[in-house]
């Protein structure tokens, strides 16, 4: 067709097309741009966790648990080392909930700590032990046993929140457990929470 013969009509429909084609590539930028975004926002904050000392990682573990801790702040915290002279002198011991979820624990859990669907069966079966007990929940770095504390204690429960949680534990230089055994391992969820202390292996 030559450009005497192409119609205002068929000008307008070329134009229309193009502009379309131009709506959809921008939207489609837009749409890598908020991807990309996302994925940077997953990245550690800084330099990589691995590369900051001990000290600098147990420092940014407090900073993000006192973040998290803004949206639960009715629930009081327990640090390792309160809950370590707890679990050695209390009669009975705090009952340790783990709030993660089975891939987690399958590496490393605290000492006699229950997951959460053992300690709603003991709920059931022992409601009075477990309404005169002190439970401490833990996850990560705090954030989900934070909200599960949050929980328990709105249905009357004396839950606290192990603050900072294994990451924090680690730096205690105590061991977790794996079968009954001894470990220095742990899921860490994601490179972001790559903090645990030097003596101990991460995944996640």
């Amino acid at each position: 067709m030559s450009p005497e013969t192409i119609s205002p009509q068929t000008l307008s429909s070329g134009k229309h097309r193009t502009l379309r084609r131009v709506g959809l590539f921008a939207l489609g930028l837009g749409a890598l741009g908020l991807g990309l975004a996302a994925l940077f926002s997953l990245r550690p904050w800084g330099p990589e966790p691995r590369r900051l000392s001990e000290d600098q990682r147990r420092e940014r573990i407090d900073r993000l648990y006192s973040e998290y801790r803004e949206s639960f702040p009715d629930v009081p915290s327990l640090s390792p080392e309160a809950l370590t002279q707890r679990l050695e002198s209390a009669t009975p011991p705090p009952i340790l909930v783990d709030v993660r979820d089975e891939r987690e624990q399958e590496i490393s859990m605290l000492p006699d700590a229950l997951t959460t669907e053992a300690f709603e069966e003991l709920r059931r079966q022992q409601p009075q032990q477990v309404a005169a007990a002190e439970i401490v929940t833990y996850c990560t770095i705090g954030y989900r046993s934070g909200r599960y504390a949050e929980e328990l204690r709105e249905q009357g429960l004396n839950a606290h929140n192990l603050a900072g949680s294994l990451l924090a534990w680690t730096h205690t230089g105590r061991p977790l457990e794996h079968r009954d055994a001894p470990v220095y391992r742990l899921h860490v969820w994601s490179e972001r929470y790559d903090l645990a202390a030097d003596a101990y292996t991460t995944t996640w």
